[in-house]
């Protein structure tokens, strides 16, 4: 009752939903059957399993933005740590073997990854600048940052009232 789940991801799964979310800084995973109801959330006794915990230097203390994709016969994790993203794999959905390296290094997060119609992967993940974009056409293991940034704050006219995303 005291945990604080965030950085939810869902994953279809058959007719149920896997959901991976952060909870003390480690990447845990529940499963749902109607798409609302979890397994171990407000259940006495019961939490999410750990899949992923920060055990790596470049991760840091806690690790944040999972993003899960079903890619052939694995699941693919990708993740945010204190020194990049990286990537779990996994052939059952409940034991990862993560890269002991991040996939994409510096002040990046939050990544989000999908399928393009050749095959490719390609990135979105957030920076200081906004958003921006990688490639990868390896399936994953290797990644191509682009230039410039596909989403960012706008620019300002001298005088003008601030946007609503300048922020971030």
């Amino acid at each position: 009752s005291r945990a604080q789940y965030t950085d939810a991801a869902a994953l279809a799964d058959g007719a149920g939903v896997i959901l991976f979310a952060v909870s003390g800084g480690k990447i845990v995973k529940t499963r749902s059957f109607d798409g609302r109801t979890f397994y171990g959330i407000g259940q006495a006794g019961k939490s999410p399993a750990v899949v992923l915990a920060p055990d790596e230097p470049w991760e840091g203390a806690a690790l944040a933005g999972p993003f899960a994709l079903r890619r052939d016969a694995e699941v693919l994790l990708f993740y945010a740590g204190a020194g990049g993203i990286g990537l779990a794999r996994s052939r059952d959905g409940v034991s990862f073997e993560k890269s002991s390296a991040p996939i994409l290094a510096g002040a990046v997060g939050a990544p989000t990854v999908f399928a393009l119609p050749s095959g490719a992967l390609a990135m979105l993940f957030t920076t200081a600048s906004g958003l921006e974009e990688a490639r990868s056409g390896d399936g994953g293991a290797t990644w191509t940052r682009l230039p410039g940034v596909v989403l960012g704050p706008s620019g300002l006219v001298p005088g003008a009232a601030e946007p609503f995303d300048s922020a971030r």
